[in-house]
């Protein structure tokens, strides 16, 4: 759901990049006056398995489309949704700048289709009040495998659904205040909504498979936040870890299996009969697009000016690198980013007491 910025117009584009960066500013106001730890390393390796994860593109059968997850419900179930915001949009920050996946233009709209419609719009209406009633459940039951999982599933595969379908639904509305493109808005969004509902459900599957594994295995951590105990970083150790080493294994191995059918938004664009042709790209457009050359050393998640005598002229073998590059610089910046609001939250306790 990457959107280029041949799609929006100038005005359009700036008025995502501002609303993005406010909400950028709001979660870091939010996370640091929690009274809640965040944890820097959760944080970074669950962006770095999303990051992972989104490569693989999962072929729409019947359709001729592919799907990726956007990974906003899954990080929300496990940090929170102000924290998994953030989490989310170092993710697509380094996608654009390193990886060509959306248009620099479009960032900020293609933060708040992602990461604000999942993580804001999606997870606090649906799935944070079923884990606060599941709460109940969690608490009286003894045993982990007598409690019932499938509640879970369903409300995250809503979850999953809704927040993909809010966010096809803003990319249609966005691309038709723009009019840079003659794409009839019914048609366009008739296909956008359509193919979206089924990445949406796909989603929620590998979602919902990833979170009954935890909540068998650690429920403590999945329901940290809903009975209000505070986790050691000793407590996510494992978890860490595993997420971790999922990161390194989907971005450098399984990211070679993924389908190279358009993804939902190319494969709408395609579907939607064009009866005139595009009009000329604004200059700024081309601007950022050839900033966008510039900063993209990994485009299309290959190795950049490589030859064919090059030890990494496979595609396999760029893809890996690729895919485990942008994992570790995923990490990076999101652990860069919480210790940074974390450093902010201690002085401020400190001023307080």
């Amino acid at each position: 759901m990457h959107m280029s910025d041949a799609l929006l117009s100038a005005p359009v584009a700036i008025i995502g990049d501002i609303a993005a960066a406010g909400l950028i500013s709001v979660a870091a106001y939010r996370i640091r006056k929690s009274h809640t730890h965040v944890n820097a390393a959760l944080m970074g390796v669950l962006g770095a398995f999303v990051f992972a994860a989104q490569m693989i593109n999962f072929t729409i059968p019947g359709t001729g489309s592919s799907g990726h997850i956007v990974g906003g419900v899954l990080l929300a179930s496990l940090l929170g949704a102000w924290p998994a915001f953030l989490t989310l949009t170092s993710v697509i920050i380094i996608q654009a700048l390193l990886f060509a996946d959306g248009g620099i233009l479009a960032l900020g709209w293609n933060i708040i289709n992602m990461a604000g419609m999942t993580c804001l719009v999606a997870y606090p209406l649906i799935m944070q009040p079923f884990l606060r009633r599941y709460r109940s459940r969690y608490i009286e039951t003894d045993s982990v495998s007598k409690r019932p999982v499938g509640g879970m599933i369903f409300f995250t595969i809503i979850t999953c659904l809704i927040g993909l379908e809010l966010g096809a639904f803003c990319v249609t509305l966005e691309t038709l205040s723009s009019g840079i493109t003659s794409l009839p808005f019914g048609k366009f969004l008739l296909f956008m909504i359509s193919i979206h509902a089924l990445i949406g459900i796909g989603e929620g599957v590998a979602t919902a498979a990833i979170l009954v594994f935890i909540f068998r295995y650690k429920p403590e951590i999945l329901m940290q936040r809903e009975v209000e105990k505070e986790s050691s970083g000793r407590s996510y150790k494992k978890l860490i870890w595993t997420f971790a080493i999922l990161a390194l294994v989907v971005g450098g191995v399984l990211s070679w299996f993924a389908s190279s059918n358009p993804d939902g938004l190319e494969w709408s664009i395609e579907k939607t009969e064009v009866a005139e042709a595009e009009k000329e790209q604004p200059r700024i457009n081309i601007i950022t697009e050839n900033f966008q050359n510039i900063t993209s050393i990994f485009p299309d998640y290959q190795v950049n000016n490589t030859d064919e005598s090059s030890p990494v002229s496979s595609e396999r073998a760029q893809t890996s690198i690729a895919g485990v590059s942008g994992a570790i610089f995923v990490l990076i910046l999101t652990v860069i980013i919480t210790l940074i609001i974390n450093r902010k939250k201690k002085k401020q306790s400190a001023r307080q007491n």
